[in-house]
């Protein structure tokens, strides 16, 4: 029998039923700041449960078609089995907009496979924690992690010197506060170091002890004590992880990063924006004219496809494809491929010369 029939009827019976497809029902939710919502999913059995500091891609049909996007997810404190993600509401996205406006209890998304490399250092050594905007959320997953186990261990509180430093535009856009500020009630070595770029100090009072102005800037780590020996963890948008890199990489034992926000088209590839090159869809039987300077995913959609995807940062592999023939260029790295290749990422790769791709 069809496992699609077989999940059509069982979906009648209970929403999370399924021979195969990984699948969650939210039961919660709650304002995370103020342009972000936390939703509470409880996963069904297909699900692999991410560790802390991973993405899922979440999933769900809007005006009937699917739409994708990664998160990143932590466990609930104290609630065993169910995970939670926080959405920051972004303009012009679909699938933000709807799951922070219009989702609600009850509503089933779609769930992916874990992915992502971030992970607590195995050495006791000291930790930084660098995000921006959403890039908090993998943070606060290692942070619960790195207490859980702590307690667990026996090394309550922990001697390991952890510092979170965490930038949004304004204070009412910072996530987990107060749980990031009852933190060093319980592990005195963690501190929090909040910069509001876009926050009006000019009364010096309304300032809270934590807090400071403006970007990401190497005088912020100029006093750090034992940077060398650090394990540094980063994650925002592209530019901001640049900085963190240029600022600190060198400085440091080691150095994580992730970036949410979509590459920088190369600058030879912006010189050729006007050029175009025709990708052939073999299973759709269809010839797309396409620029030469454009991700594949971005020529996609702007055709009217909806080509599965996730992360659209190369990481989760939701978009990949067999290309058959043709000549292809990495938009982050700048490698040029002109093999065949059975799994290409059309969210970070653009054509050029002629594709067939079998899509």
């Amino acid at each position: 029998m069809d496992p699609n029939v077989v999940n059509f009827w069982a979906s009648k019976f209970n929403p999370l039923w399924s021979l195969d497809q990984p699948m969650a029902r939210i039961v919660g939710r709650e304002e995370a700041a103020s342009n972000s919502v936390t939703l509470i999913l409880k996963p069904n059995r297909h699900v692999v449960i991410p560790q802390a500091g991973q993405h899922i891609s979440v999933a769900t049909e809007i005006n009937g078609v699917r739409v994708a996007r990664s998160y990143s997810t932590s466990q609930v404190p104290e609630q065993p089995g169910l995970l939670a993600i926080t959405v920051k509401q972004v303009e012009g996205g679909r699938l933000s907009n709807w799951l922070c406006l219009q989702a609600r209890e009850g509503d089933v998304l779609y769930l992916g496979q874990p992915f992502g490399e971030f992970q607590w250092p195995a050495l006791q050594q000291p930790v930084l924690l660098l995000a921006a905007g959403s890039g908090i959320t993998p943070m606060i997953s290692l942070l619960r992690q790195y207490a859980r186990q702590a307690a667990k261990g026996g090394l309550f509180p922990s001697k390991q010197t952890v510092q979170l430093h965490y930038w949004v535009r304004r204070r009412e856009e910072a996530c987990f506060i107060q749980e990031l500020l009852a933190l060093p009630k319980i592990q005195p070595n963690f501190s929090l170091h909040l910069y509001l770029t876009q926050q009006d100090h000019t009364q010096q009072e309304q300032r809270q002890p934590y807090e400071r102005s403006g970007r990401i800037e190497a005088s912020q780590f100029a006093q750090q004590e034992d940077l060398k020996n650090s394990h540094v963890l980063a994650c925002g948008p592209a530019g901001f992880v640049g900085s963190a890199q240029q600022i600190l990489q060198a400085q440091v034992a080691s150095f994580q990063a992730e970036a949410f926000s979509p590459p920088q088209i190369p600058a030879d590839a912006e010189a050729t924006k006007c050029n175009t090159v025709q990708i052939t869809l073999q299973q759709q039987n269809r010839i797309l004219t396409v620029p030469v300077g454009q991700s594949i995913l971005a020529a996609l959609e702007a055709e009217g496809i909806n080509h599965p995807s996730g992360c659209r940062m190369g990481l989760c592999n939701t978009c990949a494809c067999h290309k058959v023939s043709g000549s292809t260029q990495h938009l982050i790295s700048g490698e040029s491929q002109h093999d065949e290749h059975p799994a290409l990422r059309v969210c970070v790769s653009r054509a050029s010369s002629d594709l067939v791709l079998d899509i």
